[in-house]
């Protein structure tokens, strides 16, 4: 990956980029376009540009929802930067990855938790949230989305749904949608949406990641 890559995906996640290092996890990295709208509000439709990472499985012992397939990290702008801008998502399938979204290494993010439900057939790949844990996390899960750009849009959380890719050309690029119900838990005229939306994908390169 070029020195204008890394900065680019430096900049998409805030993330801690690494060295080949025994400690740094190898990530396939894709560049990616989004675009939707969040069903059952009145928020715009968006067209967003962001970042995918896939991993191999980081806990293959001791899930409650089974080994996943491939773990997955997403971004399409984070929903707490400033001004708020409506499809902004952040979609993590296991706990260990939210210090590639500026968690600190606290014991959630050690515990390495799977938040989802994975499965592999005829060259795609699913992912959906595991709603038991998305409930206890709460407030605290990191699976987030916005659905509109007004400065007093709600954060809401990826409670159930599903997210699927597939690829025809062995990894080298996706294509799929996202279909993620989300709760505000806050008050709100609008308590439950769904993020709904096409992605495309491009692999970038690999890269070493500290998580």
């Amino acid at each position: 990956m070029n020195h204008l890559k890394k900065l680019i995906l430096a900049a998409a996640f805030g993330l801690m980029l690494l060295p080949l290092t025994s400690h740094a996890r190898t990530g396939y990295v894709y560049s990616i376009s989004v675009n939707g709208r969040a069903l059952n509000t009145t928020g715009p439709a968006f067209s967003k540009n962001g970042t995918m990472i896939l991993f191999d499985p980081i806990t293959t012992v001791g899930t409650r929802n089974g080994i996943n397939n491939l773990d997955v990290a997403l971004t399409t702008g984070s929903p707490y930067a400033y001004p708020p801008s409506a499809g902004a998502l952040n979609f993590m399938t296991n706990s260990k990855l939210a210090t590639l979204f500026g968690y600190s290494a606290s014991g959630f993010v050690q515990s390495a938790l799977d938040l989802v439900y994975t499965s592999w057939g005829s060259n795609c790949l699913t992912l959906q949230p595991d709603s038991t844990i998305a409930a206890a996390l709460y407030k605290s899960s990191p699976n987030v989305f916005l659905a509109s750009s007004s400065l007093t849009a709600q954060f809401y959380y990826a409670q159930s749904g599903a997210f699927k890719i597939c690829t025809s050309d062995s990894f080298n690029t996706f294509s799929g949608t996202i279909s993620l119900n989300g709760t505000s838990f806050y008050s709100s005229i609008t308590p439950a949406v769904t993020y709904q939306a096409t992605l495309t994908a491009r692999f970038v390169g690999t890269y070493d990641f500290a998580v």
